[in-house]
C-alpha cells in the first residue's frame, strides 16, 4: 500500500508539470470501462447505530482531482483533497442515490460507513455527489461509494485526464508524467471516453438495428399482404363496379365504400392483435419472475395506427388503378 501511495503522489506531481492538462486524477474502476466492483459497508444511521444488514454498493477508490476531471457534480460537502492521507481520519463520498435511502433528511455528512469484512474500517461522510450511471445506459443507477486512493489503494489504477488541446497531446503528456515517474511501468489500453460509451452501446445498438430490421420486415409482409388481397377483391368484383357505374354511382364513391370496408376490416385485425399482444404479456408477467412489460402502452398504440395506415394505402392503391377514370367509363358503358 505504501508504495503505491508513493507511486500515486508522485505520478501527480508529474501530471500537474504538464501544462497541456487542465484536470487529471486516478481510479481504480472506469466508467463504463471496468465492469461492476463492489463491497459490503454498514451505514451510521442518523440514531448512531449501524444497520443490521450490510448493503453491497458500487466501491470505487479515486485519488483527489478524480471527480472534478469526470464532471460529476457535488451536492453537498467536500471533495477529496490532498490532505486526505494514509495518517489522517479515512473519509468516504457517498452518491445522490445511496444518501437518500440512509439518510432521507439530508444530514449524510459527518456519519461514518463501515466496512463488513475485516479490518472493518470505518470512514467518514464527508461529501454527497450525484448519481452516475457508470455501468452503461441500461443499467440501474448504484448506491456508490467513494473512497480516497491514498487511503485504499489498489494494484491497478487508470489515469483520467482533461487537456486544453487535443486528444493526443493529452495521451502525450500522461506518458511523459508516466515515464518520469517510473520508465518501467508502460500505459496501457488507452482510451478516450468517447470510445467507451461506444463500447457499452455497442450491443444496445445492434438489438436495436435487428429489431428495427424484423419490424421493417413485418410491416412490408403486413403491406405485401393488404395489397394482394385488395387486388384479388378488386379483380373479383369488376362487374359489380361496372353495375354501380351503370347505376350512376361515381368513381369516388365507390373508392369510398372499398376504402371503409379495407378499414374496418385492417381495424378489427389491429385490435385483434392489440388484444393478443396484451393478453401474452400478462401471460409472461405471471409465469417469468421479474418479467417486465407495459402493455398496451402508448408504443403498442402507435404501432397500430402505423399498420393502419399502411393497410389503408395499401388496399387502396389496386383499388384506383382498377377504377381510373377511362376503365370506369369503359365498364360502365358495357
Amino acid at each position: 500500500h505504501e508504495k503505491r501511495v508513493l507511486f500515486m503522489r508522485s505520478l501527480q506531481q508529474n501530471l500537474a508539470q504538464e501544462p497541456g492538462l487542465t484536470a487529471f486524477g486516478l481510479t481504480t474502476t472506469l466508467p463504463v470501462g471496468d465492469g461492476n466492483w463492489g463491497g459490503t459497508f454498514l451505514p451510521q444511521l442518523t440514531s448512531g447505530e449501524y444497520v443490521a444488514e450490510p448493503g453491497l454498493f458500487q466501491l470505487r477508490r479515486v485519488s483527489a482531482g478524480y471527480i472534478e476531471t469526470m464532471g460529476i457534480r457535488l451536492l453537498n460537502g467536500r471533495s477529496f483533497n490532498p490532505r486526505d492521507r494514509m495518517e489522517a481520519t479515512a473519509v468516504a463520498i457517498v452518491s445522490r442515490k445511496l444518501a437518500a435511502k440512509y439518510w432521507p433528511n439530508g444530514d449524510a455528512i459527518g456519519h461514518k460507513i463501515r466496512r463488513a469484512s475485516p479490518p472493518n474500517t470505518e470512514f467518514e461522510i464527508v461529501g454527497v455527489v450525484d448519481d452516475v450511471r457508470d455501468n452503461g445506459p441500461a443499467a440501474v443507477i448504484p448506491e456508490t461509494v467513494y473512497m480516497p486512493f491514498e487511503q485504499f489503494s489498489h494494484r491497478h489504477a487508470s489515469i483520467v485526464l482533461q487537456a486544453r488541446n487535443s486528444t493526443p497531446d493529452a495521451i502525450a503528456a500522461g506518458r511523459r508524467a508516466l515515464r518520469a515517474t517510473n520508465p518501467d511501468v508502460a500505459a496501457f489500453d488507452i482510451a478516450t471516453l468517447d470510445n467507451l460509451a461506444s463500447q457499452a452501446l455497442a450491443l444496445p445498438r445492434l438489438e436495436f438495428a435487428l429489431f428495427a430490421g424484423f419490424a421493417i420486415m413485418a410491416l412490408a409482409i403486413t403491406a405485401l399482404g393488404a395489397y394482394g388481397v385488395m387486388g384479388q377483391v378488386v379483380a373479383v368484383r369488376e362487374k359489380e363496379f361496372a353495375i354501380r357505374s351503370a347505376l350512376g354511382a361515381q368513381r369516388s364513391n365507390v373508392i369510398k365504400l372499398i376504402a371503409l370496408q379495407n378499414a374496418k376490416l385492417a381495424g378489427i385485425g389491429t385490435v385483434t392483435g392489440l388484444a393478443a399482444a396484451w393478453l401474452t404479456a400478462q401471460l409472461l408477467r405471471a409465469s417469468i419472475p421479474n418479467f417486465e412489460a407495459a402493455p398496451l402502452n402508448a408504443t403498442l398504440i402507435v404501432v397500430g395506427m402505423v399498420i393502419l395506415v399502411i393497410t389503408q394505402v395499401a388496399g387502396v392503391l389496386p383499388l384506383r388503378r382498377a377504377v381510373r377514370p377511362g376503365l370506369f367509363q369503359l365498364l360502365g358503358s358495357s
